[in-house]
């Protein structure tokens, strides 16, 4: 292959030992682009040496590519004095940018989708006796993911590059530079062996790894966020002294985490260097596996989300969801994805799935949405029980993945027909790789008792029997005064994402609030009731001063609302939405701790904005929505009485 001619076109960064720019190939009839990383000649040890050490780990795609001169060369005269190394270009910056893009605070699912890349390059790294020992998140580069792998599932491939400081194995000298160094890399994702001790092996990355997933999970700073000010001498001190037990007190959100996530990091972070686990154990390591796991599934349910994706940007909301949906307000398949309007969904003429007039074929049917057409087989499959055999029933439902309904109609018929058609599935288990049921257009949806059956639509063990313990995401439910909730509703504890429209009793509204006052992952609730009164404000007082934990509480009234310290420390997203008694609401710090997005719209006689809105520093939008003049002009930029309270907020929005 000719060799290819590149000049440089922005400048992207400068580190220690060069600076990285974008270059652009002049050949003829080339449109590639690539990053050139420079330095001068009397100063390119480290640059020298790096291009040895990615020669030497060739092969892995979770490493950055060095292109060789045979490949690339420059058009630009520099007259010897500056030496050039070529690299492909991340399309996506880095992973420190990324993370600062987002505002950190990853969903569990994608941390571990790029934990498991890191794993792999470091393992590839490991294995051919080097040491990385500048793992951070500005040395780790960021591409599109191709077409094909994950595509729209995830977003992002990571690669590990910056190597100038890697080291052999067993040797404390860099071998480019000829000097030795008894502090290699950022002291924030430095382990204490290397501090203290100057010790830089395999066991130091897989320490910054874990400082990189705490950093992707609960924002900037990860393990030593509470100490960004310090100075150098203080933190190397602090991380000299590290105990393992201490990673509560230093991170009090570290408890939120779930159990895989939280025993990871505990692997990676521990003070034992015989104790800390491999690249190649963590690859095996629940947090990671099961995040795989349901990856490879949602791969499967690509094509569903080709067929919505002409759509604009009406949410639709699912009424049972597989849990690994759940995981992210960033995963294309979340509650707010945008998909069109249920109409044009409707009329939309080339959907290619089972509910279409031409549907009447005997094939495997893979997706069913039931859009009331009679002239369809599966209205009679739906519809008609008894219009199809058990044995032509498995053969043609056997496979199904998802089942969509727009059966709007009222009455108790289309959640019957439904429920029937369900139940004869899952009994005659055919449904067991179903992994999507929305019935958000049926009226008042109620599942039979064999969805627990069902084992695709939560992340557990292939052929495990449980019941639907692990369910992360309940949207368009209804509860009314039959709803069990003791032997129901309260066995979701892992529930992330709720939404509940209810019809109940003041009693079961005050065991409604118990429960979920006890779901320490929810990071989205909202609330709708359908009462005579349409006044859900006495759920919500009850929901709060459950979340409180306080005998002492005091009785429960209409007009004040407490949201005491510790209370859902996940919830990221709240709405209040008619609280038409509602008169004074209490935001105490400590309460709310990582909530986003906020909503008050139409309470009407809520006097003023919370004076604890202040301490939510998370919080990036408010919105106020249909409130009387003299509470909007509380929060008149810079001279409202209440904008000192929100003034940190980026978007706060005021309309009628």
């Amino acid at each position: 292959m000719a060799t290819l001619k590149w000049l440089r076109s922005k400048f992207l960064g400068a580190g220690t030992y060069g600076s990285v720019y974008r270059a652009e190939c002049v050949s003829y009839n080339s449109t590639r682009v690539v990053a050139v990383k420079s330095s001068l000649q009397k100063k390119s040890w480290s640059l020298k040496w790096e291009r040895a050490v990615l020669d030497e780990l060739k092969g892995c795609k979770e490493i950055v590519h060095c292109f060789t001169d045979e490949d690339f060369s420059s058009i630009e005269d520099d007259k010897g004095y500056m030496y050039n190394i070529v690299l492909e270009y991340a399309n996506g910056g880095t992973l420190g940018q990324l993370m600062e893009s987002r505002g950190g605070l990853m969903p569990e699912y994608e941390a571990s989708w790029y934990s498991c890349m890191l794993l792999k390059g470091l393992s590839h790294v490991h294995d051919k006796g080097f040491v990385h020992c500048d793992m951070k998140p500005d040395n780790v580069l960021v591409f599109d993911v191709p077409f094909g792998e994950y595509k729209g599932v995830m977003k992002y491939n990571l690669k590990l590059a910056d190597f100038g400081l890697a080291k052999l194995s067993g040797s404390e000298i860099t071998c480019g530079a000829g000097q030795e160094y008894k502090n290699r890399g950022s002291l924030l994702y430095s382990s204490p062996e290397s501090v203290v001790f100057g010790v830089h092996e395999a066991p130091m990355d897989i320490w910054s790894l874990g400082c990189m997933v705490l950093e992707m999970l609960l924002g900037e700073g990860g393990l030593w966020n509470r100490f960004l000010d310090v100075d150098e001498q203080c933190l190397a001190e602090l991380i000299a002294n590290y105990e393992d037990n201490r990673l509560s007190l230093l991170l009090p959100k570290f408890e939120c985490l779930s159990v895989n996530a939280k025993d990871f990091v505990r692997r990676c972070l521990t003070t034992t260097v015989q104790n800390r686990w491999t690249a190649e154990e963590l690859l095996k390591h629940p947090f990671i596996t099961h995040n795989q796991n349901l990856l490879k599934k949602l791969e499967a349910e690509l094509a569903y989300e080709k067929m919505m994706k002409y759509q604009s940007n009406t949410p639709i909301s699912f009424f049972l969801r597989s849990s690994h949906i759940s995981l992210g307000a960033e995963l294309w398949f979340d509650g707010c994805f945008t998909v069109g309007s249920r109409e044009r969904y409707l009329s939309r003429s080339n959907l290619q799935v089972a509910a279409s007039k031409s549907s009447k074929k005997k094939g495997k049917i893979l997706r069913v949405a039931d859009h009331l057409d009679n002239n369809s087989s599966i209205f009679s499959h739906i519809h008609e029980n008894d219009s199809i055999g058990s044995s032509s029933f498995k053969h043609q439902y056997k496979q199904l993945i998802s089942f969509i309904s727009f059966d709007s109609r009222e009455g108790p018929v289309p959640r019957q027909d439904i429920g029937n058609f369900i139940h004869r599935g899952t009994n005659l288990n055919c449904f067991q790789m179903i992994c999507v049921i929305d019935l958000e257009g049926t009226f008042r949806p109620k599942l039979p008792d064999s969805i627990k059956k069902l084992s695709q639509l939560r992340i557990m063990a292939p052929g495990s029997s449980s019941s639907l313990l692990d369910i992360q995401t309940l949207w368009g439910a209804f509860v009314e005064e039959e709803t069990q909730i003791q032997y129901g509703l309260k066995r979701l504890t892992n529930l992330r994402k709720f939404g509940l429209v209810y019809r109940s009793t003041s009693r079961q509204q005050g065991n409604l609030a118990d429960w979920i006052s006890k779901l320490h992952n929810l990071e989205s609730l909202r609330l709708r009731s359908v009462d005579d009164m349409n006044n859900p404000s006495l759920l919500f007082l009850k929901l709060f001063q459950a979340s409180a934990s306080c005998p002492a509480a005091g009785p429960y009234t209409k007009k004040t609302m407490v949201c005491s310290s510790g209370g859902f420390p996940l919830l990221g997203v709240l709405n209040l939405w008619k609280l038409e008694e509602l008169e004074e609401w209490i935001v105490k710090d400590g309460s709310l701790i990582i909530l986003r997005h906020l909503e008050i719209r139409s309470c009407l006689k809520l006097k003023m904005i919370p004076e604890g809105l202040k301490h939510l520093e998370h919080c990036r939008e408010l919105k106020l929505t249909n409130m009387f003049d003299d509470f909007k002009a509380r929060v008149t930029k810079e001279q409202g009485v209440d904008w000192q309270n929100i003034a940190h907020i980026a978007s706060v929005v005021v309309r009628n």
